[in-house]
């Protein structure tokens, strides 16, 4: 408005009295100190929050807000901005057969225009590799926990409890809404989760929970009658299961879900485990009983069946 009728922008916020004798003493709510205001005059101008913090709470330049975002979505941002690193390596890699010395290298051939910082510290990405076969990207918060780290396309969160456990419960109902679609089609449920995919029922079969980043762990017994779902937290307890469309708030598997007479059979071994031999987490079968299902390598990348134990 003071444009449009003087032809110029206000030498000082005082000016603005003449539009609205109220806007020259509008100050920040946080710090109470007076905004901050500079101009050419007739090309620009800059309109900054007083807030003595970093981040403060913006600013306005031309017209245009540019506002911090909220503390409550830094981590989120932050996963995005080692995803984003995380592809530009494997695009990298797949241009020279090796990962760049420094991130710097992802700039410099053009994968990225510029490199993304923590929005919480501004720091840049910590960045590890050989250049032949492995790296990590890791938040460079100096805090316990940081924002968590990227090791060769594997992301590592750590656990947040603002609203993953109802997101988590509903990643598996939508998976369990796609086992039941794949069953209506095939007469049983799937082998592995990403035929899921394969089928083209649920394309993105390998939605993980949004607390660790991890695939969902899944088992099915050998005829693809009943099947588990379970969250793949490393943390106790889990976001819970679903069991044969059955939500179940405990981590899976526990005793009592199954039928008592219910048995296991095992894909690499005859032995037959009953119900009552199922501790509270399972060992993974495919390493016998080195680790957890849920910490399982192949789980978190395959979303391979942990089955019960093997002797």
């Amino acid at each position: 408005m003071f444009y449009g009728l003087e032809g110029r922008y206000p030498d000082s916020l005082e000016e603005l009295a003449s539009v609205d004798p109220r806007l020259p003493d509008l100050v920040c709510p946080s710090c109470s100190l007076a905004y901050e205001w500079d101009t050419d005059g007739f090309e620009g101008y800059l309109l900054g929050c007083p807030l003595p913090e970093d981040p403060d709470h913006g600013y306005v330049k031309d017209g245009v807000p540019y506002w911090p975002p909220d503390p409550s979505a830094w981590p989120g941002i932050c996963h995005g901005n080692m995803t984003t690193l995380a592809a530009g390596l494997a695009q990298y890699f797949g241009m020279y057969n090796l990962y760049p010395a420094e991130l710097e290298g992802l700039v410099a051939e053009g994968i990225l225009d510029e490199l993304p910082v923590c929005p919480e510290c501004g720091g840049y990405y910590l960045y590890k590799t050989d250049c032949q076969t492995t790296y990590t990207v890791e938040c460079p918060l100096p805090s316990d926990p940081n924002h968590g780290w990227i090791t060769d396309g594997e992301c590592s969160w750590p656990p947040d409890t603002s609203g993953c456990t109802e997101a988590c419960r509903s990643n598996m109902c939508c998976l369990a809404t796609a086992m039941a679609m794949y069953y209506g089609k095939e007469n049983r449920y799937p082998e592995e989760l990403r035929d899921l995919g394969a089928s083209g029922i649920m394309e993105n079969w390998y939605i993980p929970c949004p607390a660790c980043g991890r695939i969902y762990n899944y088992w099915t017994d050998a005829e693809g009658q009943t099947y588990a779902i379970y969250c793949p937290l490393p943390w106790d307890p889990g976001h819970g299961s679903v069991y044969d469309g059955m939500i179940q708030l405990s981590p899976f598997p526990l005793y009592g879900i199954f039928p008592k007479d219910h048995v296991y059979p095992l894909q690499d071994s005859r032995t037959e485990v009953s119900n009552a031999a199922i501790p509270l987490f399972r060992p993974c079968r495919h390493h016998r009983g080195t680790h957890r299902s849920a910490d399982c390598p192949r789980a978190r990348v395959g979303g391979h069946r942990a089955g019960p134990v093997v002797p």
